[in-house]
């Protein structure tokens, strides 16, 4: 299972999430707004994943949610300013960031059972803990006004698309 691209995405997103925001035209207070609405978000998808995911395969779940955060990184290219998109954006994003953090423990579950499961856990976390440490540092040039504004989004785009191709080969693998 490969969600650690995911992990460094987000981490990088958050962290430069106004800065971002602002330079994709919103003003210094709306982008704040819309940040805010990135934790909510969260908490609703994991309120649906809980609610009604028991009804479905972790991993098609898993699929899902790491799709969205594509179309997330999608919507936020086309935002140009744009209030209305820049919510759409706070609300596919923190809907997908809040069920992947459930799946995330769902998933090797179901693939690897459940002996071993906490070492298992384990030593898919690790790379995604270093990622997440040097993500924000590593793509802080990057969010710098005097850079192209889009060539790094674009990089995070290929990676959510990465992670979604490497997630779908990992499961159907895992399967056979």
């Amino acid at each position: 299972m490969r969600v650690r691209a995911e992990r460094l995405i987000v981490t990088v997103l958050t962290v430069h999430l106004i800065s971002v925001l602002q330079r994709q035209g919103l003003t210094l207070e709306t982008a704040v707004w819309i940040g805010s609405f990135f934790g909510p978000m969260q908490v609703l998808g994991r309120i649906l994943e809980f609610s009604v995911g028991g009804r479905f395969v972790s991993r098609n779940i898993g699929m899902l949610a790491l799709s969205l955060l594509v179309v997330a990184i999608c919507v936020l290219l086309a935002l140009a300013g744009q209030t209305a998109v820049a919510l759409l954006f706070a609300v596919i994003f923190g809907f997908s960031n809040g069920v992947v953090t459930i799946v995330r423990g769902t998933v090797p579950a179901e693939l690897f059972g459940r002996t071993g499961y906490g070492r298992t856990l384990g030593n898919l976390a690790a790379p995604a803990l270093v990622a997440r440490a040097i993500a924000p540092l590593a793509f802080a040039p990057l969010a710098l006004p005097q850079t192209a504004p889009f060539g790094w989004l674009f990089a995070l785009l290929a990676m959510a698309i990465l992670s979604v191709a490497s997630f779908a080969f990992a499961v159907r693998l895992r399967r056979t």
